[in-house]
């Protein structure tokens, strides 16, 4: 799987795992060695997604992206 297929996968699986509202305003951006690049729109958006961290890296060391062990939130507007 390259690069580009696996941050478009895992961005789908970001939007089906948080809520709806959030979901509008974060997308992730990148991936680097063991750690997720997500991008919100405002830092009040990163902010509220910085709370879910810990189970959104469960969640996808449950769903097959073992190695996962960081997630790094960034502020970029849209």
């Amino acid at each position: 799987m390259d690069q580009l297929t696996k941050i478009r996968t895992i961005n789908n699986n970001l939007h089906q795992t948080i809520n709806p509202l959030l979901s509008q305003h974060c997308r992730v951006v990148n991936i680097r060695k063991n750690t997720l690049v997500i991008a919100a729109d405002s830092p009040a958006w990163a902010n509220k997604l910085r709370f879910q961290i810990p189970d959104l890296i469960s969640y996808f060391r449950q769903n097959g992206f073992i190695s996962l062990a960081n997630i790094d939130l960034i502020v970029q507007p849209k």
